[in-house]
């Protein structure tokens, strides 16, 4: 995405459309996204995704600062002590060349995931906005890059090692030493919460997921661990 966003740069872009492998847009949900991007050139715009079925995938989506879990925007109310950040699905996203510019882009310290929820956070912390366009839809098809080729063993261990893992380096750039700790204490339940969208019928063949899954969390801690040693000076914002 960085290489591609630097050769439209090239090319004169004044905007960006980010957009997964097995994802599709059509001409009218292009128009409406470019729209919005064009009138808040501050703000992520995505649009309503929907999977084959045409069920919502993402409406928009919050992230919980108490224990680092994620959800829809209205599946999980907060607790009076859990914060909240929004962020928006890299799954299809625009915005402006000027925004994209001021925020430096992805962070290629990730690898796959929760490089969209960085850069949602990057945006909203200098001020700028996140604006989901409910009228523009784009389907989805949910797992093409990241299923496991062999029938019912779930999700990848590329997922399982990379969502884990990536949850805590999250952690470590954007939260303060006590937000890492109360991570680090939540990182299992998340952990096997991950390894539960796979399904259950992966733990019929159970080493492959859970040696991934452990991978992803033994990395992570490692992560935590190094920035509270190092008094959070890992941080970027």
């Amino acid at each position: 995405m960085n290489a591609g966003a630097a050769r439209a740069r090239q090319l004169g872009a004044t905007q960006l459309l980010l957009i997964n492998p097995d994802a599709r847009i059509d001409s009218s949900a292009l128009d409406l996204l470019s729209t919005v991007a064009a009138e808040y050139p501050d703000a992520l715009v995505a649009p309503r995704v929907v999977d084959a079925e045409g069920k919502t995938w993402f409406a928009g989506a919050v992230l919980h600062l108490s224990d680092g879990a994620t959800s829809g925007r209205s599946a999980r109310l907060p607790e009076a002590t859990d914060g909240i950040w929004e962020w928006i699905s890299g799954a299809c996203m625009m915005l402006s060349m000027q925004l994209w510019d001021a925020v430096g882009g992805f962070d290629e310290s990730y690898f796959l995931y929760w490089e969209d929820v960085d850069l949602s956070r990057r945006v909203t912390a200098r001020g700028g906005r996140l604006i989901v366009v409910q009228e523009a839809t784009v389907l989805h098809e949910e797992g093409g890059t990241h299923k496991d080729q062999v029938e019912g063993r779930g999700k990848s261990g590329t997922y399982y090692h990379y969502m884990i893992r990536n949850r805590l380096m999250f952690a470590t750039k954007h939260l303060d030493a006590e937000g890492i700790r109360r991570w680090r204490r939540a990182s299992v339940t998340n952990a096997w919460a991950v390894l539960l969208q796979g399904g259950r019928r992966q733990f019929l063949h159970p080493v492959a997921p859970a040696r991934a899954a452990w991978r992803g969390l033994r990395e992570g801690m490692a992560l935590a661990a190094f920035a509270l040693k190092n008094d959070g000076s890992e941080r970027q914002t």
